[in-house]
C-alpha cells in the first residue's frame, strides 16, 4: 500500500475561526484528512497581529505544521495598486491579485522549497483566485497539485449587479468583465491536475482555451460534522424563526432585508406570534437599526454556540438573493434538525428536493405563506426535520465528502 499523502494547504487567508466559506471549506477536509492519517501542512497569508494564542492552538489540531506569510499594511497597498494596473494593462481580476508582491511571492518559493526538500509524496492544494500569482510558483515545483476555485466569481458577481445601484454597480462590472473572461479562459500548468468548485452548477461557468484541456474541472461539495457539532437537543420556543450567518457578508444582508422589506409584512398580516431572529458575527449598524426598530425582530450578536441558537428555533429562512456556490447555512439548519424554507438559487446547487428535503420559494408572497405554513404544521415539520437530516448524513457529512476527494484528487 503507498504512503498517504502530505497535503499541504495554501490559502490566501487563515482558515481559523472557520466562519467563512472557504476557510470553513479547508478546514475541516483538512481536520477529516488528519484523522484519516494524512499529514497536514498550511501556508496562509495574513497580517500576524490577526493571529493569536487560540487561532495558533486550533489550526495545530489539524496541521502538523502552520506557516503564515505575512502581508504588512503597506505591502497591502503596494499590492492594490499593482492590481488596478494590472486589472487596466492586462484584464487580470483584482481578486487574482491580492498576492502580487515580489516580497510575497519570494517568500512563498522560499516556502515550498524548504517543504519540498523534507518530504517526499507532497500534493498541494490552492485555494481561491487570489492565489492566482501562486499557480505558477507550485508547477515548478513539479509535483501534483489542484486548484480550488470553491465556486464561480461570475455567478457571484453576476449577482450582485443585478443588486446593487451606481456606483458599486459599475465598480462590480468592471470587475466582472475580467472575472468572466479569466473563467471561460483557465490556465492549464502541467502538474495541476484539476480545477475545483463546491457544484455543477458552479462548474458549468469554467471553461479552459485548449479544445482538448489536461485538467479535469471536478465538483466536490462541502459537508457538515453531524455527530460532533450536534450534540443536545435544545427547547424550540413556539413560532420562532431563524435567519443566520456572517451579518458582514453582503449575500447576507441582501436576504435579510428581501425578508424585511418583502416578506414579514406578508407573514406578520397572517401570523403575529411569528418572530425573527437573526444570529451572526459582525453585524452592521443598518441591520442594528431595523431590529431596535421593530418588536418581533431580535439580534443576536457574535453568538458563542449558533447550533443552540438554530436549535432553539422552530424554522430557518434562507433565501439566497446574491451570492454563489453552496450555502452552509443550509446544510447547517438541516443537520440540526430544523426545517428550512430557501429559494431555488440556494438549493439547486445542492439537489435538493422541494417539499422532501426542504421549502423552496421565490415568489416573496408565497415566501411568506410558506412561512406561516410551516410554522403551524407540526407534522410537516417533522417530516422535513427527518427527511433533511438524513439527506445531510447520507450525503453531506464530511466522512462521505472526503472520501470522495480522496478517490478522485488526493489518489
Amino acid at each position: 500500500m503507498n504512503k498517504k499523502k502530505t497535503i499541504v494547504y495554501i490559502l490566501p487567508r487563515s482558515p481559523w475561526p472557520p466562519y467563512a466559506g472557504q476557510a470553513r471549506l479547508a478546514y475541516y477536509r483538512a481536520k477529516e484528512l488528519k484523522k484519516k492519517g494524512y499529514t497536514l501542512i498550511l501556508i496562509s497569508f495574513c497580517n500576524r497581529s490577526s493571529i493569536n494564542q487560540i487561532n495558533l492552538e486550533n489550526l495545530y489540531k489539524v496541521f502538523k505544521e502552520v506557516h503564515f506569510i505575512e502581508i504588512k499594511k503597506i505591502t497591502f497597498l503596494k499590492i492594490s495598486v499593482r492590481a488596478l494596473i494590472s486589472r487596466i494593462k492586462n484584464e487580470i481580476p483584482l481578486k487574482a491579485s491580492w498576492l502580487n508582491s515580489p516580497e510575497v511571492l519570494e517568500n512563498f518559493k522560499k516556502e515550498l522549497s524548504r517543504i519540498n526538500s523534507k518530504y517526499k509524496n507532497i500534493f498541494y492544494h490552492a485555494y481561491s483566485i487570489r492565489s492566482f500569482y501562486l499557480w505558477k510558483i507550485i508547477n515548478k515545483e513539479k509535483k501534483s497539485f489542484a486548484i480550488d476555485l470553491v465556486d464561480s466569481m461570475t455567478l457571484n458577481l453576476k449577482r450582485k449587479c443585478n443588486i446593487f445601484n451606481n456606483l458599486k454597480r459599475g465598480f462590480w462590472k468592471f470587475e466582472l468583465n475580467a472575472i468572466e473572461k479569466f473563467e471561460k479562459n483557465l490556465p492549464e500548468f502541467d502538474f495541476c491536475e484539476n480545477y475545483l468548485v463546491v457544484s455543477s452548477f458552479d462548474k458549468k461557468y469554467l471553461k479552459f482555451q485548449s479544445p482538448n484541456p489536461k485538467t479535469s474541472i471536478k465538483t466536490s461539495s462541502i459537508g457538515f460534522l453531524i455527530e460532533e457539532e450536534i450534540k443536545t437537543e435544545f427547547v424550540k420556543e413556539d413560532k420562532r424563526i431563524i435567519f443566520f450567518g456572517s451579518l458582514s457578508y453582503e449575500p447576507n444582508l441582501s436576504a435579510i432585508f428581501w425578508l424585511y422589506k418583502k416578506v414579514l409584512p406578508i407573514v406578520w398580516s397572517l401570523d403575529t406570534d411569528i418572530r425573527l431572529y437573526i444570529a451572526g458575527s459582525n453585524p452592521p449598524k443598518k441591520l442594528k437599526k431595523i431590529t431596535e426598530k421593530d418588536k418581533n425582530i431580535f439580534l443576536i450578536s457574535n453568538p458563542v454556540c449558533m447550533s443552540k441558537c438554530i436549535q432553539e428555533s422552530l424554522v430557518s429562512v434562507a433565501p439566497l438573493i446574491s451570492g454563489s456556490g453552496q450555502q452552509f447555512k443550509i446544510i447547517e439548519a438541516m443537520a440540526n434538525k430544523v426545517p428550512v424554507i430557501t429559494t431555488s438559487k440556494a438549493a439547486i446547487p445542492f439537489g435538493f428536493i422541494n417539499k422532501k428535503d426542504l421549502i423552496i420559494e421565490d415568489d416573496p408572497d408565497n415566501f411568506a405563506k410558506e412561512i406561516v405554513n410551516l410554522c403551524n404544521n407540526q407534522k410537516l415539520i417533522e417530516k422535513l426535520r427527518m427527511n433533511a437530516f438524513k439527506t445531510i448524513k447520507d450525503k453531506f457529512s464530511w466522512e462521505v465528502i472526503i472520501k470522495k476527494l480522496i478517490n478522485e484528487i488526493y489518489k
